[in-house]
């Protein structure tokens, strides 16, 4: 006698419609314990939890969502004026002014008037070129390492390893830490 063999795998899935077919089960939906299955969480009053891509909170025993701009501590109304920060300028003021965009150009006419804006304007250049300086220096160690990693991951999953021309990590880190260091005091002077 000859043997079979089954070459195929069947799945839960599969198993239960064969299953409802013996039992003449046929219009009835096959269901399995594999799939989705929704689990019902309850939240109390100012819980934050993200649902469907959207984070959500309970504020007064009524859900709401959360915005992007609540999320990065932009009023509604603007701490000097009262007014409405609407604008989508009124964003990028606040986080630099703590004002609206508004209150940042009437600020900017009156500093022109007083012949005071360009010691306004230097100071702010100042304090980006500071700000800068600082990032480089913050993310300098994960940059170094990555620059001297000597083996990659290519697209097709393939490894390769490559040399480090000879760098010196410590040698590349005090080079870029002085060049920092002169434009720390070129722009303090």
């Amino acid at each position: 006698m000859k043997e079979t063999q089954l070459k195929k795998q069947f799945t839960e899935r599969d198993l239960q419609r064969i299953r409802n077919l013996v039992q003449k089960k046929g219009n009835e939906k096959t269901v399995t314990s594999v799939g989705y299955t929704k689990v019902e969480e309850r939240h109390t009053e100012s819980d934050i939890w993200e649902e469907n891509g959207k984070t959500w909170t309970i504020k007064n025993g009524i859900k709401r969502t959360i915005r992007k701009a609540d999320a990065m501590g932009v009023p509604l109304l603007c701490p000097k004026c009262s007014k409405p920060m609407k604008h989508h300028l009124d964003k990028k003021m606040y986080g630099i002014h703590q004002i609206c965009l508004f209150c940042i150009t009437e600020m900017e006419s009156l500093l022109k008037l007083e012949g005071k804006y360009e010691e306004y304007e230097q100071n702010m250049i100042r304090k980006n070129a500071l700000y800068f300086a600082d990032n480089v220096s913050s993310g300098l160690d994960q940059f170094l390492d990555d620059l001297i990693n000597e083996t990659y991951v290519m697209e097709d999953g393939t490894i390769q390893n490559w040399v480090g021309n000879g760098l010196d990590k410590t040698e590349v880190k005090k080079q870029i830490m002085d060049k920092l260091q002169q434009l720390k005091d070129k722009i303090n002077s």
